[in-house]
């Protein structure tokens, strides 16, 4: 058996055969965990909920409390489910053990089964990329370096989305882009395309191939419905951006010393008062379980304007208790469901068609929450099944992407490609800094800022010195919002950022580039280690940009 497979073309034995056999095994994986979560015990726990306010507190708390056991057993706590796979991905780090995987995935079983919100492309995506890092290690002839078991994880990722979703375009676009906020992992494209297929195929067979969610066709692509689009995509990005915060600042309050069992029993409890809320405002648990059931009343018009309203607010905040807490899931579905009310709520008040606006609202969120802004409109595309959405969904997802700057849900995404995070990383800032620094002032005013430095130097933010030592950086932003007859009263300190984001002669271009991304700034200035009070220069991001510049030029 082995010499035959070694007589096998290179490139079936490198990618096509093992990527086949990946989309297979996990589209039964994935129908099998779908079937035990939605078809037995969610179908159940939704109607018990419903019907008795103290089960749909109680619920939650004892599913997210047992997830917690089951994590705790694994020995491992902390970057799980998707996470792993965008991690390992990165670092080339095998996905921890067969027995910590498989407790990961137990544990999402009382997390979304009774009530969590989370959704199950998390665990279908750590199921995938196991199988996909797992299949190439075992079987000898497919001798797959290392990066190249990397990617074909990516294509296991691919594999776990495109069954859950039922939509092997979205499978694939995402596992292109879920690695990097500004980028996409191209080598993963046809190992991608070959797993999602007959992940697809399988999973549709054993679960049915019915659609998601049930959609109206509208043809007419109007001056209106596009400024529409972009006026919900902004909303959205807002939305997402406060959605980020309102996740990582949950996340934070949870870490401690505490058994993760515990922090799980508190936030499932209080993912039961929001779900009991969300049924005495609504008539169902609406913000508990995946979301499923929210975006199809938001696409059906069966929720008022307030209740859609409150459900874009409860929905948002079970997601990051449950998430936050330290439960295992996905976060994909949920961030649907909230664009899909966010939408809903919006259609209402302008007088739009609701399941377009609900489109509009599921791709923008989505793309700019989670930084996959392709996989968001392919999965719109895919569910709908109609190309009318698509120019709509893509403008909203466009301007919502934009707008949310660099906030992701994801803490393993990467700006950029690792091809250039490695060349960058040789590169030290000392070589590249600016040596001539001009610095203001702190006693200077601030009409003295602007004609003197501001209107001469052209830059955007500059650093600000007392007796020739570093105390602050004053931008453009920070005097805006000075009216103007205090300028030559106030000085540059009253207003400048004291709390500097600096960088160092030795660090690398590449760990300056992400700081410069994480805060969104575009100079930095470069200070003596051991005395971090003396200015040696500033980097900014046209000095990087020429030196990837000089790069491109010496690799070409």
């Amino acid at each position: 058996m082995s010499r035959a497979l070694e007589r096998i073309p290179i490139i079936l034995r490198r990618w096509l055969l093992p990527s086949l056999a990946v989309g297979l095994a996990t589209g039964v994986v994935v129908a099998c965990i779908d079937f035990l979560i939605y078809r037995i015990l969610w179908i159940h726990v939704s109607r018990l909920a419903s019907n008795s306010m103290l089960l749909c507190m109680l619920m939650p708390a004892a599913g997210l409390c047992a997830a917690g056991f089951l994590i705790s057993a694994s020995g491992e706590e902390e970057v799980r489910g998707a996470e792993e796979v965008v991690r390992s991905y990165h670092t080339h780090i095998p996905m921890r053990g067969r027995r910590s995987i498989a407790l990961h995935l137990l544990s999402t079983i009382p997390t979304i089964g009774f009530g969590g919100s989370a959704g199950l492309e998390g665990p279908s995506i750590c199921a995938g990329g196991a199988i996909g890092s797992a299949l190439p290690a075992k079987v000898k002839c497919i001798r797959l370096k290392r990066e190249d078991r990397c990617t074909m994880m990516l294509a296991g990722a691919a594999a776990g989305i495109a069954a859950i979703f039922k939509a092997p375009l979205t499978g694939i676009v995402f596992a292109l882009e879920v690695p990097f906020k500004n980028d996409l992992a191209h080598e993963a494209l046809i190992p991608a395309l070959v797993a999602s297929v007959p992940s697809y195929m399988v999973f549709a067979k054993l679960a049915g191939a019915e659609p998601l969610f049930a959609f109206r066709r509208h043809e007419l692509l109007t001056v209106e419905v596009l400024v529409a689009s972009a006026l919900l995509g902004a909303a959205s990005g807002l939305l997402a951006v406060a959605f980020v915060k309102l996740y990582r600042l949950v996340r934070g309050l949870f870490r401690g010393r505490a058994p993760l069992p515990a922090k799980t029993l508190a936030g499932g409890l209080a993912c039961g008062a929001l779900g009991a809320l969300s049924t005495l405002l609504a008539g169902r648990p609406y913000a508990l379980g995946s979301g499923y059931e929210l975006i199809r009343a938001s696409l059906a018009g069966e929720l008022s304007t307030g209740q859609l309203a409150a459900m874009v607010l409860l929905k948002s905040a079970t997601t990051v208790f449950t998430l936050g807490s330290g439960a295992l899931g996905g976060v994909f579905i949920p961030m649907i469901a909230v664009g899909a009310a966010l939408g809903g709520a919006l259609a209402e008040l302008g007088g739009g068609p609701i399941d377009l606006y609900a489109a509009l609202g599921m791709a923008s969120f989505l793309a700019a929450g989670y930084k996959t802004p392709l996989a968001a409109v392919a999965f719109v595309a895919e569910t709908t099944g109609s190309s009318s959405y698509l120019i709509p969904c893509l403008v909203a997802s466009s301007v919502s992407y934009l707008l949310s700057g660099g906030f992701s849900v994801s803490d393993e995404q990467r700006p950029h490609k690792e091809v250039r995070v490695a060349e960058l990383a040789k590169l030290r800032v000392s070589d590249y800094m600016t040596t001539k620094v001009v610095c203001v002032p702190a006693e200077a005013t601030i009409a003295e800022f602007i004609s003197k430095y501001l209107l001469k130097h052209r830059h955007r933010s500059f650093p600000v010195v007392k007796e020739g030592r570093l105390v602050g950086m004053v931008a453009v932003d920070d005097v805006v919002g000075v009216p103007e007859e205090e300028w030559r009263h106030r000085t540059v300190y009253e207003v400048a950022t004291r709390e500097v984001i600096v960088a160092y002669p030795d660090e690398s271009l590449s760990d300056v580039l992400d700081v410069m991304e994480k805060y969104d700034i575009g100079r930095v200035p470069v200070v003596d280690p051991r005395d971090p009070g003396r200015i040696m220069g500033i980097i900014s991001k046209t000095d990087i940009v020429k030196a990837e510049a000089k790069l491109a030029g010496l690799s070409d």
